[in-house]
């Protein structure tokens, strides 16, 4: 069993995923808040390539995460984030705009990238676990069909083929 590789690599799984968040939210220059809007802005004109490389990228999206997280819920709001916290908006006051709701969006999906790198680089396997659905729910939106179907198999694996007796 040792010349079997009974899941896919996770770095690669990264990689993949960052390119495929890159290729769902890529927009264009004139969507504010899209990432291509972003690489205009930030003067990051390597990213422009269908693959760019994987250490600028995950660079590029942690700026664009922590400057949502930080400076677009204060502008929006005027409130600082922990007065934002404390008045509780529903989702249907947050998705009226129609930006908002795509950066809601990048910001899902970053944060997804974000945990796994953290769980796959710490050995949490259980955390990789539990994303397991949501990465491919990401790759199937952007038309990764092979990755889509590696977690597909992998999850059947994990559920249903590989009892205790095979570990």
């Amino acid at each position: 069993m040792e010349n079997f590789q009974l899941a896919p690599g996770f770095f690669h799984v990264q990689l993949n995923l960052i390119w495929a968040i890159l290729h769902i939210h890529r927009g264009s220059i004139e969507d504010t808040g899209g990432m291509q809007y972003c690489i205009l802005l930030l003067g990051r004109v390597r990213l422009g390539a269908e693959h760019p490389d994987y250490h600028m990228l995950v660079s590029f999206t942690t700026q664009i995460l922590v400057g949502h997280i930080l400076l677009y819920w204060e502008t929006v709001s005027k409130r600082r984030l922990a007065a934002l916290a404390e008045a509780k908006p529903t989702f249907e006051e947050m998705s009226k705009d129609g930006v908002l709701r795509n950066i809601i969006l990048l910001n899902h999906d970053l944060l997804i990238f974000y945990e796994l790198d953290l769980a796959v680089s710490s050995g949490d396997f259980g955390c990789v676990e539990i994303f397991l659905g949501a990465l491919t729910m990401i790759f199937a939106g952007a038309g990764c069909k092979n990755y889509t179907g590696e977690l597909l198999h992998f999850i059947q694996n994990l559920k249903k083929n590989w009892t205790s007796d095979f570990v």
